[in-house]
């Protein structure tokens, strides 16, 4: 979730989410609750050990929904532009974003399977509760997103 902290000059600029998603769904996950998975681990190290984890958010959720959560905490509409990859790619380079930066940024979907956007038990059931909700998120950073 962290990671749309960044779109929040364009939600307040422009009032759009940019970004090369496509129309996949992504189990998006804030930082405090893969900490606090982390702590539980750490805890007791013995019960966790040779077990793999796969740490998600508790919904999957398409960038409409993200822009539509955007605009909840942001007062005004906030449309979801999906742009190819090539195309980010070459406005974040324009941009003086260095090549590697512009290149992870802009492909960062095809680094996901479906598989991978799967939402997983795993979280709650370390946490022994729900993960946060997008909606709590947004809602913790609004004003990154309010203009």
């Amino acid at each position: 979730m962290q990671n749309l902290l960044r779109a929040g000059d364009a939600v307040r600029r422009e009032r759009r989410l940019l970004a090369p998603m496509g129309r996949d769904r992504f189990p998006l996950v804030d930082t405090s609750d893969v900490g606090a998975a982390a702590a539980v681990v750490l805890g007791n190290p013995a019960a966790h050990a040779g077990k793999a984890y796969t740490l998600t958010g508790s919904v999957a959720h398409s960038y409409d929904e993200v822009a539509a959560a955007f605009a909840t905490v942001a007062g005004h509409a906030v449309a979801y532009e999906p742009v190819a990859p090539e195309d980010l790619e070459a406005r974040l380079l324009a941009a003086g974003i260095p090549k590697w930066r512009a290149f992870d940024l802009a492909h960062i979907a095809s680094a996901y399977s479906a598989a991978e956007n799967a939402v997983s038990p795993d979280l709650p059931m370390l946490l022994g509760r729900k993960p946060r909700l997008l909606s709590e998120f947004f809602e913790d950073h609004r004003n990154a997103f309010s203009s």
